[in-house]
């Protein structure tokens, strides 16, 4: 990253040190990225660099890359091997080059703050946790899509509950937080038109108790946008996780007063478990943002200097921003390009069914798949299981099933390591090769059940 400190970036770390920085880069978080006897956390990914893994699951998780590890392996030296007494200006000098590093890629107002937190559940749980210490107390009703197309702890997090562990689902805050969902897809699993959305979120905040948040979630697991407008003067959170919309929308959303929360584990394919959240300058006193982080901390959102891992996660996220500089119009044009060579491996795949996204961002492919021997029946999520998990035995990852009502969707998604280098194919070649032998263990699993 070219905010940090000069120091040991290709030098490479010490074999007994590497043991340290795995551990780090796992630290930090919740349950999800705890890695189990073959190595792999929740999303199949190892803490190591993958190489050999084809990566088409952005939208979900990617591995650490080769230089996304170096960079990471640089700001542990930097901090975990320095003397004891520089250590915490260490870890401050490099919280402030990831700063840095995200106001430029986002062209943000030097007066806008950027709060880093442990992962995107946790960005959510923070900007929750400011909207209603702002209320003073005031009953708040938060609202957002169903629960199948967010992060799974996303719900109990805009509550402003504990969302892992022992203590999940307790409040911290002393405000009556309730959530309101609005289904995105209609009974036959097709996005609902965004018209009927829009008229149920409005619906929503009309019978919200005390004060309606709208959770306005620019980029679902499906890469859905919802609600497309929001009406004019309700409170919102933008959830932007994905990190799948043009820079010049989130300053657009800061300029309104809303927080962004955002991720570098997403678009930019930096490992599990790195969020922050955006902050307006035209709202929340700095004891207010104060308030909020110490109360996030007590359970392990926000970001804390007792755990490096998650500004270990940003830095390996960022490493793709040192590539030749691309210009907004180029990456979304990039993405574009290359979720259309995506959509032509999926549509040719036997038995896929690529479902359409009539309104949303760019960059997510969904398919359904065709049951064996039962024309127009499409597999659920048990099944797609077992196919993701074959395609990964095969070194291709694909983004997580996805529960889409009647049936579920496998996703293929395009990441800013694929923009950057200008080509998906190599990955589509490996998904279509490997293929077949995954459809068939998920056939032979649907015919078994």
């Amino acid at each position: 990253m070219r905010h940090l400190p000069a120091g040991t970036l290709g030098r490479g770390i010490a074999a007994r040190e590497r043991y340290r920085l795995v551990a780090a880069l796992l630290a930090g978080g919740d349950s999800r990225l705890s890695v189990d006897l073959y190595g792999v956390n929740k999303y199949l990914c190892r803490p190591l660099p993958a190489p050999a893994i084809a990566c088409l699951s952005s939208c979900t998780a990617s591995p650490i890359s080769e230089v996304g590890f170096r960079w990471a392996a640089a700001a542990f030296e930097h901090i975990a091997l320095a003397p004891k007494a520089l250590e915490l200006d260490r870890i401050e000098a490099c919280e402030t080059a990831t700063v840095l590093a995200i106001r430029d890629y986002l062209g943000l107002n030097q007066c806008d703050h950027v709060m880093l937190t442990a992962s995107g559940t946790d960005g959510m749980l923070l900007a929750a946790c400011l909207l209603a210490l702002e209320g003073g107390g005031r009953p708040m009703t938060a609202i957002l899509p169903s629960l199948s197309e967010t992060g799974t702890g996303v719900p109990l997090a805009a509550s402003c509950c504990v969302y892992d562990g022992p203590n999940a689902g307790r409040s911290l805050v002393g405000v009556s937080v309730n959530t309101e969902h609005v289904a995105l897809r209609g009974p036959d699993g097709m996005p609902r038109e965004a018209g009927a959305v829009a008229e149920d979120f409005d619906g929503a905040i009309r019978s919200a108790r005390g004060r309606p948040v709208v959770i306005f979630t620019y980029g679902t697991k499906t890469g859905l946008v919802a609600p497309v407008e929001v009406t004019a003067g309700v409170d919102v959170i933008v959830d932007a996780c994905q990190l799948r919309l043009p820079a010049h929308k989130i300053r657009e959303y800061l300029r309104l007063g809303w927080p962004v929360v955002i991720t570098g584990s997403k678009f930019l394919g930096g490992p599990a478990f790195s969020g922050a959240v955006l902050v307006p300058s035209s709202r929340f006193s700095e004891s207010l943002r104060s308030e909020a982080y110490a109360v996030c901390a007590r359970f392990g959102g926000g970001y804390s200097a007792d755990t490096i891992g998650p500004l270990l996660r940003w830095s390996a996220a960022l490493s793709i921003l040192e590539k030749p500089a691309l210009q907004e119009v180029d990456i979304e044009e990039g993405v574009k390009r290359l979720e259309t060579d995506a959509l032509a491996t999926v549509g040719a795949l036997p038995g896929a069914r690529v479902i359409e996204r009539p309104i949303g961002c760019p960059g997510i492919v969904t398919f359904a798949v065709e049951a064996a021997g039962r024309p127009g029946s499409w597999l659920g999520i048990t099944d797609l299981r077992v196919i993701y998990r074959g395609l990964a035995d095969q070194k291709v990852l694909v983004g997580q099933p996805v529960d889409l009502g009647p049936f579920a969707g496998l996703r293929v998604a395009v990441g800013m390591r694929d923009v950057a280098s200008g080509s998906i194919e190599p990955s589509l070649r490996r998904l279509a090769e490997a293929w077949p032998l995954s459809l068939g263990k998920g056939a032979a699993r649907a015919e078994a059940a």
